[in-house]
């Protein structure tokens, strides 16, 4: 079943179904006991907390943009350097985007926005309280309606293509640290795959493979091992012939 489950896994994964391949993903976690495994397909399904450590393909360059008005004209999508930004605020945003949503909502993100035939807009947390306070200062010379990353689907669409591929690198590293025959990757191998293939860290792990006759059998002997064996078998037996022959001179009188 297990081995199933990785071709499960490798197929969904192929076909783009990222989704479905994360949920297995979990399944097998659970079934080999690798918490890593667990706890990073979770996290791309339910989205990745505040304190949660991101992986660096969720990170994406993104421009700030404005929204607002002066005097004479209304304007939208203008750039705006994160120098122009309070001091207080450059500390906290900057024009490198954390994608901490789930996958599903990436998803969702990005087909709507290529159904309206429009850029994706992402707001800073406290985006509207900035505004405000950026308003109040007169330093600006216009008035700001809001404040938004402006990102293109292309962008979020490769995050999740990486996802998927990642599913895939992941199926790959697990195989080869399996034995032949064995039903589960260890927790070590499941785990180790991850720090290799999610967070690039750590070494593969490669395991050689031992064929065997059947379970409980000693492992098979090539030929050569074999011949090597028996051209030691007849020289004992050789020798042995010649040690009697002497013994049996040396008993015959003279």
């Amino acid at each position: 079943m297990a081995r199933s489950l990785l071709d499960q896994i490798e197929s969904e994964a192929l076909d783009g179904d990222v989704v479905k391949a994360l949920r297995l993903c979990i399944t097998l976690g659970g079934h080999s006991d690798s918490a890593e495994l667990r706890d990073w397909a979770a996290r791309e399904l339910r989205g990745y907390g505040g304190d949660d450590e991101l992986p660096d393909y969720r990170h994406i360059g993104a421009p700030l943009c404005v929204d607002g008005f002066t005097p004479r004209a209304m304007f939208t999508g203008r750039s705006i350097s994160v120098h122009h930004l309070p001091d207080f605020a450059q500390d906290s945003i900057s024009e490198t985007l954390e994608l901490r949503h789930s996958i599903p909502e990436l998803l969702e993100i990005a087909s709507s926005a290529e159904q309206r035939g429009e850029s994706i807009r992402l707001l800073p947390g406290g985006a509207t309280d900035l505004i405000l306070y950026m308003n109040s200062t007169g330093n600006y010379g216009m008035q700001f309606e809001r404040l938004y990353w402006q990102v293109v689907p292309a962008s979020i669409k490769g995050v999740v293509e990486r996802v998927c591929t990642d599913i895939v690198g992941l199926v790959g590293e697990m195989r080869s640290g399996m034995a032949r025959g064995q039903a589960l990757p260890s927790p070590e191998v499941a785990n180790q795959a991850v720090n290799v293939v999610v967070k690039g860290k750590g070494n593969r792990v490669v395991l050689k493979h031992v064929r065997q006759e059947s379970e409980g059998s000693s492992p098979k002997e090539s030929t050569g091992h074999r011949r090597l064996k028996a051209v030691a078998s007849l020289a004992g037996i050789v020798a042995a012939i010649a040690t009697v022959v002497i013994l049996s001179l040396q008993l015959v009188p003279v």
